[in-house]
């Protein structure tokens, strides 16, 4: 299972979620973030 972080989480929340959730990605690193 991947986890898409939403904007309004941390980015680095990522780093800790992919232990258990590998490909896990935010939206700024995709580039889908809002304003």
């Amino acid at each position: 299972m991947k986890l898409l972080l939403d904007q309004n989480l941390s980015s680095r929340l990522v780093a800790e979620c992919s232990r258990s959730f590998p490909d896990s990605q935010h939206v700024r690193t995709l580039g889908t973030e809002r304003d």
